[in-house]
């Protein structure tokens, strides 16, 4: 259906076995050798842990050999892990490496290319990579640690509900948690409203933030 659409990448989740249980290297290598036989898109392999398969070093590398994984999104957090797959597969020339929101600038540094995350996060993360691209690494520093709190100080409440409320506070709602998910508290949003007037964000921010009544 996403090729039919138009779509330039499929986006596929490392799984948990259907029956139970981690997979193995067997597993997952089987796994998107099928549905690269069924859809010619290039893929994006998508390694988090607890929703997905906790999939190991030797395995990521194996994976990223596949001719249709362009691109993997890492979601560990791990330095350890993180240096070691760019040099292994970004440096190699298997995939493009790709980490997340607290990772951007190091993995930049280190030769990786880039991270992935929603917005609002990503106009900030614009701005680290375009201060890093013209050699200002004191301002691609000062960006990058305002990730040291956001999201993570909200992540209680989860990703979806920080960045949804955090949209509306810049005046693009896009609707609520769908019933019972509860998103921040009183106390939480004018926490976080308070930390994104130090961002780059700051200056989208309204003054009476509109109030989402669809849900999504």
């Amino acid at each position: 259906m996403a090729e039919r659409l138009g779509a330039s990448y499929i986006q596929l989740l490392a799984p948990q076995r259907s029956f139970g249980g981690p997979p193995d290297e067997r597993d997952l290598l089987a796994y998107f050798e099928a549905v690269a036989r069924e859809s010619a898109l290039p893929q994006v392999l998508y390694l988090n842990p607890g929703p997905g398969a906790d999939v190991s070093i030797p395995t990521t590398i194996a994976l990223s050999k596949l001719p249709r994984v362009a691109l993997i999104k890492e979601s560990s957090r791990d330095l350890a892990r993180v240096s070691r797959l760019i040099v292994e597969i970004d440096h190699a020339g298997h995939a493009r490496y790709l980490t997340t929101v607290q990772m951007l600038l190091i993995s930049l540094l280190l030769g990786g290319s880039g991270a992935t995350m929603p917005a609002p996060a990503a106009e900030i993360a614009r701005g680290v990579i375009d201060a890093l691209a013209v050699g200002d690494h004191a301002k691609a520093t000062e960006l990058q640690l305002g990730f040291a709190l956001f999201p993570a100080r909200w992540m209680h409440r989860g990703l979806t509900p920080t960045m949804k409320t955090a949209l509306e506070l810049i005046g693009i709602p896009v609707g609520g948690l769908y019933p019972p998910y509860q998103t921040l508290d009183a106390q939480e949003r004018a926490a976080l409203r308070a930390h994104l007037a130090t961002t780059p964000l700051a200056r989208r921010l309204i003054e009476q933030p509109h109030q989402a009544t669809d849900r999504s």
